[in-house]
């Protein structure tokens, strides 16, 4: 009986560890069809400023080679007026809506050249990319943002208007903090030692 508590019990931390750790993906499949600038957040997200005359993101199902979705038939990217002969220029961010926090895993990309990320939280800039990611194709391929901590605001790096982005990755549950990790494992440990003097 105890010992099948005690597995229940360890069995319920650590799925509840797994829970915290799923992903939600926005594939923008969602969006209307044919192209537009974003003008609202989308599922707790600004992408950009959200004013038509200067917002450089939209969204689009015309793909033509190599402007490639991972998941069709939609994908977001910036406005190719914004190319100045500049390669790996930031655009305007994606922030979440009342700054909620949450990790960024990566997304898929597709296009030319290459793409970098540049991560903040509360208006400071925690992260930014080491080395830009692999070199763009018309073959989606995912750039993990190589950052586990939470943030509140994504900037994409890249020659703008020449790469796509689909299938944008996060999580918005609480990271667990180490500290409490390990208290949740002193306190399991006591559990199965106090078991084992009950059966004794």
């Amino acid at each position: 009986m105890a010992f099948g508590f005690r597995t229940a019990l360890v069995s319920a931390a650590f799925l509840g560890l797994a829970q915290a750790a799923s992903a939600s993906v926005l594939t923008f499949d969602d969006l209307p069809a044919g192209e537009a600038f974003f003008t609202s957040s989308y599922h707790g997200f600004n992408f950009g400023n959200n004013d038509p005359q200067t917002n450089p993101w939209f969204w689009s199902d015309y793909s033509p080679t190599p402007y490639t979705p991972f998941s069709s038939p939609t994908y977001v990217a910036t406005d190719y007026t914004l190319y100045d002969g500049t390669p790996l220029k930031p655009t305007q961010a994606i922030t979440s809506v009342g700054a909620v926090p949450f990790t960024f895993d990566g997304a898929y990309f597709a296009g030319f050249d290459t793409i970098e990320y540049q991560l903040s939280l509360g208006g400071n800039v925690v992260y930014t990319s080491s080395a830009p990611s692999a070199a763009l194709s018309g073959t989606p391929i995912f750039v993990a943002s190589g950052y586990a901590g939470q943030v509140d605001s994504v900037v994409i790096i890249g020659t703008q208007g020449y790469y796509v982005m689909d299938n944008f990755t996060y999580n918005t549950a609480a990271v667990p903090e180490p500290a409490s990790l390990a208290l949740v494992s002193v306190g399991l440990l006591g559990l199965g030692a106090a078991m084992r003097r009950r059966k004794a």
